[in-house]
C-alpha cells in the first residue's frame, strides 16, 4: 500500500492462466408435470334420468318464473343512470350554513348566550361578596388571629388581651384590605 492509501495494481494478487479459480454456474431446469384437470364423467344413463326429470319439470310449468316476478315495464331499468358500473352520483349543492341559521338566529342564539352567561356572573358577584365577608369574619374573630395580633402589635391592646380604639381600628383596616385583595384576587382569576 503507498501512503496515500491506494494499492498498486501488481501487488494484487493475479489468477492463474487457466482460469481455475473462475466460479462456473449450472442451471438445470426440472421438468414440469402439467396437472390437468379431472372431471366428473357422468354415466350416460344419470345424464339421461337428469333431463327426463328436467323435461318433466318444464311440462308440468315448475320451471317457469310466476308472472308476478317478470318485469312488465323495462324502460325504466335501461334509463337508470345508477345501475351503470362507474355511476358516480352528482354532488349536492347545499348550503349547510345558510339552511341551518340565517343571521337572525345567529344574533338570538349570541344575545341568548350573552343572557345566560350573564345571569351566572351576576348569582357569582352576589354570592361572593356575602361569602368572603363571612369567611373573613370568622377568620378575624378565631383566637388564633387575636394572639397573633396581641403578639406582633402589644401596642394596641390593653392588658388583658382585648384591644384597645386603636387595636379595633388596626383590625378593621386589616379586615377591609384583606377583602379588598381577595376581591381583586377573584376577579382577575374569573377573567381568565
Amino acid at each position: 500500500m503507498s501512503d496515500d492509501g491506494t494499492t498498486s495494481l501488481d501487488a494484487l494478487p493475479m489468477e492463474s492462466a487457466g482460469g481455475a479459480h473462475n466460479v462456473k454456474m449450472e442451471v438445470k431446469e426440472k421438468e414440469r408435470q402439467e396437472i390437468l384437470p379431472t372431471t366428473n364423467n357422468l354415466s350416460s344413463e344419470a345424464v339421461s334420468n337428469f333431463m327426463s326429470d328436467l323435461q318433466e319439470a318444464a311440462a308440468a310449468g315448475a320451471t317457469d318464473l310466476p308472472s308476478r316476478d317478470i318485469p312488465m315495464d323495462t324502460q325504466q331499468i335501461t334509463q337508470d343512470e345508477q345501475v351503470k358500473p362507474n355511476y358516480i352520483p352528482p354532488p349536492k349543492n347545499e348550503k349547510y350554513i345558510e339552511n341551518d341559521m340565517d343571521f337572525q338566529s345567529l344574533i338570538k342564539q349570541a344575545s341568548d348566550n350573552k343572557k345566560e352567561k350573564d345571569s351566572m356572573e351576576n348569582i357569582y358577584d352576589e354570592i361572593q361578596t356575602p361569602l368572603f365577608i363571612m369567611v373573613l369574619f370568622f377568620m378575624f374573630n378565631m383566637p388564633f388571629m387575636q394572639k397573633q395580633l396581641l403578639h406582633l402589635m402589644p401596642s394596641f391592646f390593653r392588658n388583658d388581651g382585648h384591644p384597645k380604639l386603636s387595636g379595633y381600628i388596626i383590625k378593621t383596616l386589616m379586615f377591609g384590605l384583606t377583602y379588598y385583595g381577595l376581591t381583586k384576587i377573584s376577579n382577575y382569576v374569573s377573567e381568565l
